[in-house]
């Protein structure tokens, strides 16, 4: 059951991905093929790291906290929340695949799975299998975002970051809820 969270933890976190990659799509020719798996290689490979630098963060301090699903709960409500308020700013995208553009891309589409990453470390779910479906689910929407953007022109995503925070809010309701009862 606990696999199934983290499908779910990792769609919503891949909605930044999505994002991102949709409107970097929108402006990259429909010949560019490899721009998209430049792009999900590289959200993929921050979405494995991030969860994995979290951990150790997290299981460094766990021996410090007795309140872990308060944490836990409060970690994915912000992140959700994050996601929520920001599905209604408007976005700006470089769509330039330049080493230094797509490296502070990358980092800002999985900042919220480092947060993440320490929850996971408090809960002593298998960190090397979680972040690796992480990294490859953030992968696999990027390339698809990347391609939605390339041949539809215009794709509205913020439904999406509602369902993504909304998605990661109810898990964090839901771990609070078990521990209590």
């Amino acid at each position: 059951m606990a696999y199934l969270y983290i499908i779910v933890i990792a769609l919503g976190l891949s909605v930044d991905c999505l994002a991102v990659s949709v409107a970097v799509g929108l402006k990259t020719p429909i010949h560019k093929i490899r721009a998209g798996f430049k792009l999900a290689g590289v959200f993929g490979i921050f979405h494995i790291l991030m969860p994995l630098i979290g951990w150790f963060v997290g299981t460094s301090i766990e021996s410090f906290i007795y309140i872990d699903h308060w944490i836990a709960f409060f970690l994915l409500l912000v992140i959700g929340s994050k996601m929520i308020y920001e599905s209604f700013k408007a976005k700006v995208v470089n769509s330039k695949t330049k080493p230094q553009t797509l490296f502070v891309l990358a980092i800002a589409t999985s900042i919220d799975s480092l947060v993440i990453g320490i929850s996971l470390g408090l809960f002593k779910i298998s960190p090397y299998l979680s972040a690796l479906t992480i990294g490859i689910v953030a992968g696999m929407v990027t390339l698809v975002g990347f391609e939605v953007g390339k041949r539809i022109g215009s794709l509205t995503t913020k439904s999406l970051e509602i369902i993504g925070g909304l998605a990661l809010i109810a898990i964090g309701a839901k771990i609070l809820f078990e521990h209590l009862v």
